[in-house]
């Protein structure tokens, strides 16, 4: 165990091995981190190895400089996450709990790297990236995910909540023609009364400025 007293930093305990930069540890400022968490960035991505992250987020004093470490150097492809379901479901559920604080733009990375290494059905996590950029502002990005969603079969809830969400970002974008053929397909699906409502309430709005009264 190294006891660190660096200046104009917090002091650091670290549990590691001779020579590694960095380790399990935490500091006086109440930052601490276990590194098997640090799940790695999307596959075949170059970047740093977790260590040097491991000793940068020790000399952190809040949790706002951790995500700042995180998002401006790449952390390099683990492909135990990308072999590992109990891993990538880890990192889903930490950008699901990021969606759900607010933290919009931090849940937006998370899902999108287990979105990259994720096997099977990833709907639910696409359409939540898909909200995550949509209150980060990020309505092009959201736009893509939302229609590389709604690609396929619309029997899954995620792909009709995809799909009235596409509509509606559409709409807002001035597209009434593609907006009423999402909104139409949330119709066809038989989606529940929740998305349905508001879907045949924005058709009528679309029929109305195109002037076709008696249609809307």
């Amino acid at each position: 165990v190294l006891h660190l007293q660096p200046r104009n930093k917090p002091e650091v305990l670290i549990w590691t091995f001779g020579g590694m930069l960095g380790y399990h540890g935490m500091n006086s400022a109440g930052v601490a981190h276990f590194s098997n968490a640090l799940s790695g960035g999307p596959r075949n991505q170059f970047g740093m190895p977790e260590y040097v992250y491991e000793r940068l987020m020790l000399e952190c004093s809040s949790t706002e400089q951790v995500i700042d470490v995180l998002r401006k150097l790449p952390l390099a492809s683990n492909e135990k996450v990308a072999r590992s379901e109990d891993l990538q479901q880890a990192v889903f559920l930490f950008g699901d709990a990021l969606l759900q604080q607010g933290k919009n733009k931090e849940a937006a990375e998370a899902l999108e790297r287990y979105a990259a290494v994720a096997k099977g059905d990833t709907a639910e996590a696409q359409y939540k990236l898909a909200l995550a950029q949509l209150r980060s502002n990020e309505a092009d990005s959201a736009e893509r995910t939302l229609a590389k969603l709604t690609s396929g079969p619309t029997d899954s809830p995620w792909v009709q909540r995809a799909l009235f969400e596409r509509g509606q970002l559409l709409y807002k974008q001035a597209k009434p023609q593609p907006a009423a053929e999402s909104l139409e397909r949330v119709l066809r699906a038989n989606a529940p009364e929740e998305l349905s409502a508001p879907a045949t309430y924005l058709l009528g709005w679309i029929d109305y400025d195109a002037k076709r009264y008696d249609a809307a």
